[in-house]
């Protein structure tokens, strides 16, 4: 996980946690929130949301997944990716199934 603020503007991305634990501000540095992660855990994250690794520990192992196999972009809110980024944010599709429960996952009914 970096631990600078980013964001992918075109694609959601699924982050499951291995092993350890980590500090992650998710939201984007001004108004997001701080969560403790722990082996086990999934967060799914719509394309867009900042997120970063608060303390910096490098004792974890974290997975991504990114909707539809897409390679993500890396984007930190500089000006001039606002254009380009805006772009990118209104053709991503909602996901088709829920990365952890799959076809009938609650993600499908919540995220709309």
């Amino acid at each position: 996980m970096r631990t600078y603020d980013h964001f992918h503007s075109n694609t959601h991305e699924v982050l499951g946690l291995g092993s350890g634990e980590l500090i992650l501000q998710i939201g984007g540095k001004m108004n997001g929130m701080q969560l403790m992660v722990a082996a086990g855990d999934v967060l799914v994250l719509p394309a867009g949301v900042g997120h970063f690794s608060v303390d910096n520990s490098r004792d974890y192992e974290m997975i991504g997944g990114y909707s539809f196999g897409k390679h993500w972009d890396m984007m930190t809110g500089k000006p001039e990716e606002r254009e380009h980024a805006l772009q990118n944010l209104g053709k991503v599709a909602l996901p088709v199934t829920d990365p952890v429960f799959g076809v009938n996952g609650p993600l499908l009914q919540l995220w709309k």
